[in-house]
């Protein structure tokens, strides 16, 4: 795995990694008594996977947030691509006008993988978790922050209504808007209904982070661990992203059913 950023005392192969990361996360000092001066309110987890075709839009659009880039870090985990996902990521590194760090493995190991090694290095106070093939609107972060301000702590994470767009077989697009609706406890334990691309309290993740064991339905393994810490999630009735939504997605796989059980199974609600 290489690096294009150096995290200095806060790599991984330092045997103070842990305690750094935890003074970084919680007082803003390393045990080195360093002050640090770049923690972005938001890091942007980006997981890439042969993205070449859309990650410079995904990227751009998280430039352009009217929040401020000076308050963004992203992280972008090519996990293993055989396209030029790479060479975008590193060109928009340079275009991009934001804290971007690149992290890249010579071989695929899932979403999953690529999010925890992402959260290793992160000590932001909100984390976003964004897909390669979505674009953002310019309000979507300060839109869902602003709305988890008004809330009470047991409020983890925000989410919002978004735009899904269909890449058909013979080439032809079908979009349609999606609007999940308010957060239910048992609207969620029957299935999920929220998207992974929410806003969440780096604090209230688990220090585990993703279960990696966990190969589909990662987004609903994580809101039913948040749930039974107590943490549920609070709507945004906007559309705030579009997503591509490819043939070979997770919907339309014949396996969906062992996914769905295997989550329901972990968290007690039946094979």
């Amino acid at each position: 795995m290489s690096t294009n950023v150096s995290l200095g005392c806060r790599e991984k192969s330092c045997p103070d990694f842990a305690v750094c990361s935890a003074l970084f996360s919680e007082h803003g000092y390393d045990k080195c008594g360093r002050k640090s001066q770049s923690v972005p309110l938001i890091d942007v987890i980006l997981p890439a996977y042969n993205a070449e075709e859309f990650l410079e839009r995904a990227v751009m659009s998280i430039a352009r947030q009217d929040i401020g880039v000076d308050k963004i870090r992203i992280v972008v985990i090519n996990d293993g691509s055989t396209d030029g996902t790479k060479s975008v990521a590193e060109a928009c590194q340079r275009q991009c006008g934001t804290d971007m760090l690149i992290i890249s493995r010579d071989y695929n190991k899932g979403a999953n993988y690529s999010r925890n090694e992402a959260l290793s290095v992160s000590f932001s106070q909100y984390v976003y978790f964004m897909d390669a093939d979505a674009v953002l609107v310019p309000s979507a972060f300060s839109s869902l922050i602003n709305t988890m301000s008004k809330t009470s702590s047991d409020v983890a994470y925000a989410y919002s209504g978004f735009n899904r767009v269909y890449k058909l077989e013979d080439g032809r697009l079908f979009a349609e808007g999606v609007m999940p609706g308010d957060f239910e406890e048992d609207r969620l334990k029957k299935g999920n209904y929220i998207s992974m691309m929410s806003m969440v309290k780096r604090i209230s993740l688990p220090k585990r982070g993703f279960d990696t064991d966990i190969q589909r339905l990662q987004d609903w393994d994580m809101w039913l661990t948040l749930l039974e810490k107590g943490k549920v999630g609070i709507f945004v009735d906007k559309p705030l992203f579009t997503a591509m939504v490819l043939p070979t997605g997770i919907s339309s796989s014949g396996d969906y059913a062992v996914f769905y059980n295997t989550v329901r199974a972990k968290h007690g609600l039946g094979g």
